[in-house]
């Protein structure tokens, strides 16, 4: 197609189209003709196209009395133009058009369809390329074959073909009109060539007719597609698998393309639609004997993987840049230069929006790809017929997409560049030759002009504005309403900013406009798009005070995030998807908030936090009732082979000198590298990364077979069983933090005003998490003091004294770094040395949901069974007593108490695990903050990791002490999933954990649990126990300490081995140290870290 041929409207001869609609619109009746007859100089086809673009527009807001008016007159105009026009060509009679068509059909069947010698025929005679001709065409044609005999007609009909398919592909004249030709031709041979006389024949036109319906301009696009895919469904009648493998595969990828830009249908099905077909297309299309085929179905199968809207995103558009990078493995640039052009760009664009990997990057190489296009494809190097510049005004406005993504390089200059390059791509892109185009460019250049640095920023709003609305003369709701819902999506965001005219005008539009991009941009057809325009609308609502538009806005927003977390196959992506969202999720919160509506607030809370815990425990529970796919049991045996062979590669390497420490080293950075075998150790790591990903793949509530519901209000508060409990649910936005006081029959809220994110949150990973990490002697020193001013921060005096007086029992529910603080030790009061754990019995749950998981779990036994797991490494001392002193509190027999190195093995734990329940770990432990599924229990052949424990199920397990270092510490997230080895045990069917949030002192670990389950024996319930244990030993004397020791010192004196007498000596010697002491243990530090977290249990004397 040359279009240098075609005119190009510009924006003021547009604007005379609008003025002159706008003024027919609002005549008297009876005024038309003289308003026309006054601007007699605008009356062409453009005018007409123009209106007809208005009326749709019309028509989709509602305004059909406007839109048939417009339609009407637009009817008219055309029938006055074309008249006006058969004046013009030099043939001016209907005989003349015969004489043409039965020459140009002589030469067709002369030459044997000779492509040269028509189309040098055609060129000389454009001015008789009409619709006039197709007229004759028809009347001509279906007269012949019906006068002739069978064989003439036969003949007739080949030559008609044949002129169809190539008037398809004629590059010159008026494109819709060659193809709405070829459609007229293809209509004409069916008549006479019939399903019934010659079915071959017959689905080749069908295929034929489908490929002109495909590439049709004119009539309602919509139609136009479901023509072509009912022509691709006639033959298929005939193209069968096993019959015509290669013209079924033919079909099949016509059929995937077709798919790929269907706008009827649910978007979603569609392009699994095209998937699908693309592969069956595969199937007869290798490349070793079909490779240029083979790579135009890569190229589509690419296309429609980078716009999937099911499964993982990041995987869909990796999946399309392989398949574009197959299909370029054919595509050369020497053989194929308009495909390796065409699939270079789709490349480039899938890189453009590429996810995995460093964004900065994917969009450099998208850049450089586009670059290399136009080095060596200018507008003016393609030969005519490969229709050259609409692949350069492709290349071009792709390349000003991604220069307006650019991360790298200046920002202001990087949008000239993408302003330049869109402006290159409208000199082609004309709303005559290529409205689709061209209306998305425009769309794209006011994009430009509105994010733009340089030039006046109003101004430059007013353009993007101009632009937006231009777009929309073609991306109607009817023809388009994907790409309309998008320029209304961002007319609105240009609405929203603009500075000129009257403000409260501005946000009626930009409000029209959401809503009207939400008509089409709904959760479950487009949930990206419907999360984006959701979002904005809730956002300007939100900015302007209006919170119940917010609410519905935002909750429609969510709505959609839901849906996209749910299509997400990856445990990564889903986090990315919540964290990159939270801004609605707070925003929704204070919008609740600021209406008052505080037990709505408190469930959006509750569905912003600990998701993908929560979904692990939800797996958890369908794996107790039901088997474990072989696939997943296969996989679980490969992780666990690779967990071994670390396990002996640490074993190999460790330095077996174990010395008695009082207070454990920091574990901020990995113990690995106290090993020689560290590389190999990083890549069986990341090989078990692989397979638990794999894992989690096949899990039935990550792939959306099953969907965890949220809880609502009513459920939240029924988690409370009497009047003297209440859940303190904190919850920090950027500017405050909001603990939700729920109580059995009320809910409160309790607002600390300006402390947000950056007060108490930043605040608290400074002061506490990064001291922790790099200085662990300052933040030991700093305890208290961090305490009190924490307790100060958090108002925790006023919170009791106006919320919690009738209270004894508190449910923390913490958000972000305020999950890693010992509530119980915070202080009561400004002067008072009295801690919360003086007023309350404490227990901690990283989200209410989590709490409701762990109360529903059953209770297998009636019975305690107990089993200990006591210092694996040989190298703790006061573990000796803690475990001795524990199994004869409980009677527990020697075969579940694991001592040493012999017998505390990773395969012995496990076995115990599942028969007890009740476990006690006294060992070592760490947090791993590099990798947190790498967090472990060290055992004496290994170690026992989150990561493990997340693929393990343990039916009979009730509760578990980690007498272990930094087993209740995490990493925190914007998402607040708190993954540790606490909570991994809570996931494998725990129904509570006692845990630890630091690492903590081996002597007071010892005293504290013998001192719990002496409790637990008395009928104490388990939370109470616990308190009481903490109580007992922060007022424990020097001489009752003393007192102890003398009665038990008896049972650590068994030892004989060596180096355990050394340690002995050292161990003495710091008893007697701490009996030296007042009160040895009253620092926070030996009391405080150990939490309690799950469903509270009574206990069995």
């Amino acid at each position: 197609m040359n279009s240098q041929e075609k005119s190009n409207i510009s924006e003021e001869r547009l604007q005379s189209y609008l003025d002159l609609i706008h003024s027919l619109l609002q005549c008297s009746i009876g005024e038309e003709n003289q308003i026309l007859q006054a601007r007699e100089d605008l009356l062409d086809r453009d005018l007409v196209s123009t209106i007809n673009s208005v009326a749709n527009h019309l028509e989709a807001n509602g305004q059909k009395d406007s839109s048939d008016f417009l339609m009407s007159l637009a009817e008219q105009l055309l029938k006055i133009i074309d008249n006006h026009n058969i004046l013009l060509p030099k043939c001016e009679s209907a005989e003349d058009y015969e004489r043409f068509l039965i020459q140009l059909l002589q030469i067709i069947a002369e030459s044997q369809s000779n492509t040269q010698a028509i189309y040098s025929f055609l060129e000389k005679n454009l001015d008789k390329i009409d619709d006039t001709l197709g007229n004759i065409l028809e009347t001509w044609g279906l007269a012949m074959l019906e006068s002739n005999s069978d064989e003439e007609a036969a003949f007739i009909a080949s030559v008609i073909g044949e002129f169809s398919n190539l008037i398809q592909q004629f590059p010159s004249g008026d494109r819709a009109t060659n193809i709405d030709l070829a459609i007229r031709g293809y209509q004409i041979i069916l008549t006479f060539r019939t399903y019934e006389k010659v079915p071959l024949t017959w689905a080749a036109i069908q295929n034929n007719l489908s490929s002109a319906y495909f590439n049709r301009l004119r009539g309602n696009i919509a139609e136009n597609l479901e023509k072509a895919i009912d022509c691709c469904q006639n033959a298929l009648k005939v193209y069968t698998r096993d019959s015509f493998p290669i013209d079924w595969a033919m079909v099949c990828l016509n059929l995937g393309i077709v798919f790929d830009k269907r706008i009827k249908g649910h978007r979603a099905e569609n392009l699994e639609q095209a998937i699908d077909f693309c592969k069956a297309a595969l199937e007869v299309y290798r490349q070793p004997n079909f490779p240029v085929y083979w790579a135009s179905v890569q190229n589509s199968l690419g296309n429609a993987y980078s716009q999937r809207t099911k499964g993982d995103r990041s995987k869909n558009l990796d999946l399309s840049i392989a398949c574009y990078q197959s299909a370029l493995t054919v595509y050369t640039q020497a053989e194929f230069p308009i495909q390796w052009l065409v699939t270079q760009n789709n490349l480039a664009s899938a890189y453009s929006q590429r996810i995995l990997g460093k964004r900065a990057e994917n969009i450099e190489q998208a850049i450089a790809g586009y670059q290399m296009a136009l080095q060596v494809r200018t507008q003016t190097d393609f030969p005519v017929t490969d229709f050259p510049v609409y692949y350069w005004a492709m290349t071009q406005n792709n390349l000003a997409n991604t220069y307006a993504n650019r991360i790298r390089g200046d920002q202001a200059e990087n949008l000239e560049r993408a302003i330049e390059s869109y402006q290159n791509a409208l000199t082609i892109y004309t709303q005559t030759a290529f409205p689709e185009n061209w209306a998305a460019t425009q769309n794209n250049l006011a994009n430009a002009y509105e994010n733009r640095i340089k030039g006046d920023k109003a101004e430059n709003i007013e353009r993007a504005i101009a632009g937006y609305q231009m777009a929309l003369q073609v991306r109607t709701q009817t023809d388009f309403p994907i790409s309309w819902a998008a320029t209304q999506n961002n007319l609105a965001n240009a609405y929203a900013n603009r500075i000129r005219g009257d403000q409260a005008k501005n946000l009626e539009r930009a409000i029209e406009s959401y809503q009207n991009a939400l008509r089409i941009r709904t959760p479950l057809s487009l949930p990206l798009e419907c999360l984006q325009t959701a979002g904005n609308l809730g956002n300007l609502s939100f900015a302007k005070g209006n919170w119940q538009f917010a609410i519905e806005s935002y909750s429609l927003a969510i709505e959609a995030l839901q849906l996209i977390r749910i299509a997400s196959l990856n445990d990564e992506r889903r986090q990315e998807i919540v964290a990159e969202s939270f801004q609605i999720y707070e925003n929704i919160i204070l919008a609740y908030i600021k209406s008052s509506n505080y037990e709505k607030a408190l469930e959006y809370v509750e569905r912003s936090r600990s998701q993908h815990l929560v979904d692990l425990m939800a797996s958890n529970a369908l794996y107790q009732t039901e088997e474990m796919p072989a696939q997943v049991q296969q996989y679980l045996e490969t992780y666990k082979y690779l967990q071994e062979k670390i396990d002996r590669l640490r074993s190999s390497s460790q330095n077996q000198e174990n010395i008695y420490l009082e207070t454990p080293e920091p574990s901020s950075l990995p113990v690995d590298i106290l090993f020689d075998n560290l590389a190999e150790i990083i890549d069986l790591e990341a090989e078990k990364q692989l397979i638990w990903q794999k894992i989690r793949s096949l899990d039935p509530v990550l792939i959306g077979q099953i969907q965890v519901q949220h809880l609502n209000y009513c459920e939240i508060q029924s988690l409370i069983n009497d009047s003297r409990t209440a859940i303190l649910d904190f919850y920090t936005s950027a500017d405050d933090t909001y603990v939700f006081i729920v109580k059995k029959d009320l809910l409160d809220l309790y607002t600390l005003r300006g402390k947000g994110r950056d007060n108490l949150q930043t605040w608290l990973l400074d002061k506490w998490l990064l001291t922790y990490l790099d200085n662990r002697e300052e933040w030991l020193n700093n305890l208290t003091e961090l305490l009190r001013e924490l307790s100060i921060r958090l108002e925790i005096e006023d919170l009791i004294n106006s919320n919690l007086e009738e209270i004894e029992q508190l449910i923390i529910v913490p958000h972000l770094y305020l999950h890693l603080i010992p509530f119980s030790s915070l202080f009561v009061g400004v002067s008072s040395e009295q801690n919360l754990i003086d007023k309350f019995t404490i227990q901690y749950i990283s989200s209410c949901h989590i709490l409701k998981l762990c109360q529903e779990r059953p209770s297998r036994v009636q019975t305690d069974m107990m089993g200990i797991i006591e210092d694996p490494n040989n190298d703790l001392i006061a573990t000796r007593l803690e475990g001795d002193m524990i199994a004869k509190i409980y009677n527990v027999p020697d075969s579940n108490h694991l001592k040493g190195r012999e017998q505390a093995t990773v395969m012995n734990c496990q076995e115990l695990a599942k028969k007890n329940n009740i476990l006690h770990f006294s060992c070592h432990g760490f947090h791993r903050f590099d990798n947190p599924l790498e967090s472990q229990l060290l055992l004496s052949n290994g170690n026992l990791t989150v990561g493990e424990l997340l693929t393990l199920r343990f039916t009979n397990l009730q509760e578990v002490f980690l007498s272990a270092c930094e087993t209740g510490i995490s990493n925190i997230e914007i998402t607040d999933d708190i993954l540790n080895i606490g909570t991994a045990f809570l996931c494998a069917g725990a129904k509570n954990v006692i845990s630890t949030l630091w690492a903590v002192n081996d002597v007071a670990s010892a005293l504290l649990s013998i001192f719990y389950y002496q409790n637990k024996r008395q009928g104490i319930n388990s939370i109470k126990s616990l308190k009481q244990s903490q109580l007992k030993l922060r007022s424990l004397s020097g001489n009752e300490l003393t007192v102890y020791w003398q009665q038990i010192e008896h049972i650590v004196q068994k030892l004989d081995d060596d180096n355990q007498l050394v340690n002995l000596e050292k161990f003495k010697q710091y008893i007697a140290l701490l009996c030296q002491q007042e009160y040895p243990f009253a620092s926070p530090y030996y009391w405080a870290g150990f939490i309690y977290q799950g469903a509270n249990l009574s206990s069995t004397p």
